[in-house]
C-alpha cells in the first residue's frame, strides 16, 4: 500500500469510528479496530493528528457508540504494553501508529472529568490495571534496541554524562521513535494541564503518581540520567563537530545532523525531565487509593528490562546479573543514588537488567521481607556476602516518608507575583524581619517533606560528584548563554540561536532548589557572572512584552534567589568586563571602572523606571530585595550607578508614589535598607555613595520630615495639575465625568501612613549627612573650590568611625518557596510546553511533521489560552 493509499485507508477508519460502521456497512467492532491500527503508518504524526481532528475524536468519544472510543483506546495501548513485554519491535509501523494515536486522544480523555479513571483503572486500582500497564510499558519502551536503542547500542543510558562514561552512539530512526515516546509520556504527565489553578497544590494523577514512585530503579534511573545528560550536553554551536562551529552560518550548511529535530528533541527532554521533577513539588500532596498497590509494581518486575519474568530452577535466591551487552566501565557507581521507596540500586545502571524469579514461594519475615534461602556459600565468599549485606542495610534507612493530604484549597493569582504583607511591629524591627521578611529556612539537606513522594526529586538531590555537578552546571550555562553570543556576533544570525533558555533556567532552578552541593558550587563558580549576565538579558529583553511576562517572573526570581548566598554577592565586586556582558549591557548607560555590582543595580535601575505602569512593576520589590540582600559586601560603587540610586529615591520617596499604592513604601523600605547596608558595612570603600548621599540631603530630611496631611496636600497639587493640563470629559448633562482611575484609586489613612512611617530605617543616613555637610561646607570654604574630586578626595582620607551609628544587623530577605510560587512555577512550565508545542521556534517543516501540536483544541483548566487572530 503506497503513501496515498495509506492515507485514504486511515481516514476512512476514522470516519467508520465516527459513524459506527464500516465501509460495507458492516457494524465496527474490536477485530476491525485492531486492523485499523495496522495499517502502514502515514508519512508523519502530523499527517494523524490531522485525521483525527478535535471534532473527529469528541465525536467518537461522546457519540452512542462511545464504547469504539474505549476499545480504541485498549488497543493502541494493548500494543504498547505487547512491545515492551517483548522487549523488541515486531511490527514498526503498528507501534509507531499506536504511539501517535494515544498522544492524539489521551488529552481529550483528561478534559472530562471520571473518563480517565473508567477507561484506564477501573473501580480499584491496582498494578494490573490497564494505566499501571501503560505507563511502565511506556518507560520500558525508552530503552529497546533497534528503535528507541540503536541496534550497536552498549548502554541504556542515551548520552554520555551522569552514570555513562562513554558516548552512546544515535541514529536517525532512534531519534524519531525517541521524539514519539517523550511526546507520549510528556502527555501522560499533562493531566496536570486540566486541573484548575486552586486545585493544582493537593492533585496528583495516577499516572503521574506510577512515574515517580512506582517505577523499577533501573528504569528510573536510566531515564533519570538519558533526559538530564542529553539536555546538559546539547551544544548548539558545536552540532556538527568544533570544525564545523569554525565557519560561520554552519548551522545552516550543515544541519544538525538529526534532520532539523536536533533542538527540538533536547528541548522536549528537558521538558520531560522538569515535568518529572516537579511531580511533588508541593509541600502537601494528598495520596490516590492505589498508590500502596503501585508500589508492588516495582517489586514484581523491578529489573527485568523485557517484562517478562524468566525462571530459573537451578537456584531458590533471587539475582541481579548483568545483560551480556551492556558495557559495564561506567566510572559513575549508581549506588550512591538511592531510592525513596526503598528499592536498592545493585550494580552501576549503564545498562539494562536481567531478573531471574523462582517458581517456589517466597517466606516472609515479620517485617514483609523476603526470607532468601541461602544454598551452600562457597568458600571465601562470606566476607564478600557480609558487605554486601551491610550496604543493604545502610540504604534502606532512607525511609520514605507517608505522604500527607492538604484540606485547605490556595487561590493563585497568577498575574500578580505572590508575596505577603510585610509585617512591622514593636519597637525591635530589625530583629523581628530577620525572621518574618520573606524568610524562609537555611538551605539544608533535602527531606522527604521536599522531596515530595518523587524518585526523581530525590535523584536530583543525590547527585555529589564534582565531575557530575560540573556537567550539569556548564550545561545550563552554555544553554542560557547562548541567545547572548548568537545576538552579539559580528555577522546577524552567524551562530545558530537556539530557544531552550526557558527549559534551561527551569533546569537550573530545580537543581538549585533540591540539591545543596550543587547551590554552593554555582555562588562559588566563575561561571555564576556569565550566569548573571543571562538572567538580566532575558529581563531586561522582556520586559516590554507582556507575553514574556513570565519569563521576566522567572529571571527576577533566581537574581532574588542567588542574591541570598554571600559568596555570590562577593563575587559581583569583580571588574565588569564588557566583552562578557555582551548584549545584556547594551541599554545601559558607560560607566568606568565598575563592577559587576554596577552592571546588576544599573539594570534593575533600567527596569523599575521604564516599566512602573506595566505588570512588570509587581516584581520591584523582588529587585529591589535582590540589591538590598547584597548591599553589605559591594565596594567601589560608580558614581553612575550611585547617582541613578538616589534619582531612583527621590521618585519613590515622594508623597504621589507612595501614596498611589498600599504597597509602595516597601519599594522605599528596602532601597533604605540597601544604602543603609552599603554605609554601614563598606562606606569607607563607597566614597561616591557618600557624596551623593550628602548632596542628596533634602531628599532624605524630606521623607524624614514628612507628614500624612502635607503629602495629601502636594498629591492634591500634583492631581490639580494634572486635571488642567487635559481635558474634562462632560457629559450631556454638564456634569464633569469622574475618571474611572479616580473610582479605583487607593486612599490612604492617617493609620496606615503612621505605620510605615514609624518604622522607616532612616537613622544611618541621616546621621551620615548631618556630620558631613557642615564638614563639606567647611572645606569648600577652606579650598574656594566646590570641586567633587576635592570632597570625594576628603571623603576618602577622612574615617567616619563615631559619626554613623551602630551598623543595621546583617539580614536576608529569602525567597520564599511558597505554594503559590509552587503553583506559579508548574502553570508556567505546562503554558510554555504548550506554546512551544503549538508553535515551535525551530526546524521548520520537519519539527510540525513530526511534533505536532499536542494539546491545542482542548480545553485545558491549569492556565487561559487565548488565540490571536492571524
Amino acid at each position: 500500500m503506497g503513501a496515498t493509499e495509506s492515507k485514504v485507508a486511515f481516514r476512512k477508519g476514522v470516519y467508520a469510528l465516527k459513524t459506527g460502521k464500516t465501509e460495507s456497512g458492516a457494524p465496527v467492532d474490536e477485530a476491525y479496530i485492531n486492523e485499523f491500527v495496522r495499517l502502514p503508518s502515514p508519512d508523519s504524526a502530523e499527517d494523524i493528528f490531522n485525521f483525527l481532528s478535535p471534532k473527529d475524536i469528541r465525536a467518537i468519544r461522546d457519540s452512542d457508540h462511545s464504547d469504539l472510543f474505549a476499545a480504541l483506546i485498549r488497543c493502541v495501548s494493548s500494543t504498547v504494553i505487547d512491545a515492551a513485554a517483548a522487549g523488541a519491535v515486531a511490527n514498526l509501523s503498528k507501534l509507531t501508529n499506536c504511539v501517535r494515536i494515544l498522544t492524539r486522544v489521551l488529552p481529550f480523555v483528561f478534559e472530562i472529568d471520571g473518563l480517565e479513571n473508567s477507561l484506564f483503572w477501573g473501580s480499584v486500582d491496582s498494578a494490573s490495571s490497564l494505566g499501571a500497564k501503560l505507563t511502565l510499558a511506556t518507560i520500558e519502551l525508552f530503552f529497546v534496541k533497534a528503535y528507541t536503542l540503536p541496534p550497536t547500542s552498549t548502554t541504556a543510558i542515551w548520552a554520555h554524562g551522569i552514570g555513562c562514561s562513554t558516548y552512546p552512539s544515535q541514529s536517525l530512526a532512534s531519534t524519531h521513535a525517541r521524539i514519539d515516546m517523550l511526546r507520549l509520556l510528556q502527555t501522560l504527565l499533562s493531566t496536570r494541564m486540566y486541573t484548575p489553578p486552586e486545585s493544582i497544590h493537593n492533585t496528583q494523577s495516577r499516572f503521574s503518581s506510577v512515574i515517580a514512585t512506582a517505577l523499577p530503579l533501573w528504569l528510573a534511573q536510566n531515564l533519570y540520567a538519558s533526559l538530564v545528560n542529553t539536555t546538559c550536553l546539547y551544544d548548539p554551536a558545536v552540532e556538527r563537530g568544533v570544525v564545523a562551529s569554525l565557519i560561520p552560518y554552519n548551522h545552516m550548511v550543515f544541519g544538525d545532523g538529526f534532520a532539523g529535530l536536533g533542538e527540538q528533541y533536547v528541548c522536549l527532554c528537558c521538558q520531560v525531565f522538569v515535568a518529572l521533577v516537579d511531580l511533588g513539588a508541593f509541600t502537601r500532596i494528598s495520596s490516590w487509593a492505589g498508590g500502596e498497590i503501585l508500589l508492588k509494581i516495582s517489586e514484581e518486575v523491578s529489573a527485568d528490562p523485557s517484562g517478562t519474568l524468566k525462571e530459573n530452577d537451578s537456584t531458590e535466591s533471587v539475582e541481579v546479573i548483568e545483560a551480556a551487552e551492556v558495557d559495564s566501565s561506567a566510572e559513575v557507581e549508581w549506588e550512591n543514588y538511592p531510592s525513596q521507596n526503598g528499592q536498592e540500586s545493585q550494580e552501576p545502571q549503564e545498562g539494562l537488567k536481567e531478573k531471574k524469579k523462582t517458581k517456589k514461594e517466597k517466606t516472609l519475615d515479620a517485617n514483609g521481607q523476603v526470607v532468601k534461602k541461602k544454598k551452600k556459600e562457597r568458600t571465601g565468599s562470606s566476607e564478600k556476602k557480609e558487605k554486601k549485606e551491610k550496604k543493604k542495610k545502610e540504604k534502606s534507612s532512607l525511609a520514605q516518608s507517608p505522604e500527607s493530604s492538604i484540606t485547605e484549597a490556595v487561590e493563585v493569582q497568577l498575574d500578580e507575583i505572590p508575596t505577603d504583607e510585610l509585617k512591622i511591629e514593636g519597637p525591635n524591627n530589625e530583629d523581628k524581619l530577620q525572621e518574618e521578611d520573606f524568610a524562609v529556612p537555611e538551605q539544608t539537606p533535602p527531606d522527604s517533606a521536599l522531596l515530595g513522594n518523587n524518585d526523581f526529586r530525590h535523584f536530583v538531590s543525590q547527585v555529589h560528584e564534582k565531575e557530575d555537578l560540573e556537567f550539569v552546571w556548564n550545561g545550563v550555562v552554555r544553554l542560557l548563554r547562548n541567545p547572548l553570543e548568537a545576538s552579539a556576533t559580528l555577522l546577524p544570525g552567524s551562530t545558530k540561536k537556539a530557544s531552550i533558555h526557558i527549559e534551561a533556567m527551569m533546569l537550573f532552578w530545580k537543581f538549585y532548589e533540591l540539591n545543596k552541593d550543587f547551590a554552593s558550587l554555582v555562588v562559588e563558580s566563575e561561571k555564576a557572572i556569565p550566569l548573571t549576565t543571562s538572567l538580566v538579558y532575558f529581563l531586561t529583553e522582556t520586559k516590554s512584552n507582556p507575553n514574556e511576562i513570565g519569563l521576566t517572573r522567572m529571571a527576577t526570581f533566581l537574581l532574588h534567589i542567588l542574591s541570598q548566598e554571600r559568596s555570590y554577592a562577593i563575587q559581583l565586586n569583580a571588574p565588569f568586563v564588557a566583552s562578557v556582558a555582551s548584549a545584556s549591557a547594551s541599554n545601559l548607560p558607560l560607566f568606568s571602572n565598575g563592577s559587576w555590582a554596577d552592571f546588576l543595580v544599573l539594570s534593575i535601575h533600567s527596569v523599575i523606571t521604564t516599566t512602573m505602569q506595566s505588570p512588570v512593576s509587581t516584581l520591584h520589590e523582588a529587585m529591589l530585595m535582590t540589591i538590598a540582600n547584597m548591599g553589605a559586601y559591594w565596594k567601589s560603587l560608580s558614581v553612575v550607578t550611585v547617582n541613578k540610586m538616589m534619582g531612583l529615591f527621590g521618585v519613590i520617596s515622594g508623597p504621589a508614589f507612595l501614596l498611589a499604592k498600599e504597597e509602595n513604601h516597601r519599594l522605599v523600605f528596602y532601597l533604605v535598607d540597601f544604602l543603609s547596608m552599603l554605609i554601614g558595612y563598606q562606606a569607607a570603600k563607597n566614597a561616591q555613595l557618600v557624596y551623593a548621599l550628602v548632596r542628596n540631603r533634602e531628599k532624605i530630611h524630606a521623607l524624614e520630615n514628612l507628614t500624612f496631611s502635607d503629602a495629601i496636600m502636594q498629591v492634591a497639587k500634583i492631581r490639580e495639575a494634572k486635571a488642567k493640563a487635559r481635558a474634562v470629559a462632560v457629559n450631556e448633562d454638564g456634569k464633569a465625568l469622574v475618571p474611572d482611575e479616580a473610582k479605583e484609586r487607593f486612599q490612604p489613612t492617617v493609620n496606615w501612613f503612621t505605620y510605615w512611617k514609624s518604622h522607616l530605617r532612616l537613622t544611618i543616613l541621616l546621621s551620615l549627612v548631618d556630620a558631613l555637610h557642615p564638614k563639606l561646607e567647611q572645606l569648600y570654604i577652606k579650598t574656594q573650590s566646590n570641586d567633587d574630586r576635592t570632597a570625594i578626595a576628603y571623603i576618602e582620607s577622612g574615617t567616619l568611625v563615631g559619626i554613623l551609628a551602630s551598623p543595621p544587623p546583617l539580614f536576608t530577605r529569602k525567597f520564599m518557596y511558597t505554594e503559590a510560587v509552587r503553583a506559579w512555577f508548574t502553570s508556567y512550565m505546562w503554558g510554555n510546553s504548550f506554546i512551544k508545542c503549538a508553535n515551535p521556534s525551530s526546524g521548520g517543516a520537519e519539527v510540525i511533521k513530526y511534533c505536532p501540536s499536542i494539546w491545542t483544541g482542548t480545553e485545558v483548566k491549569l492556565f487561559s489560552v487565548r488565540m490571536l487572530d492571524e
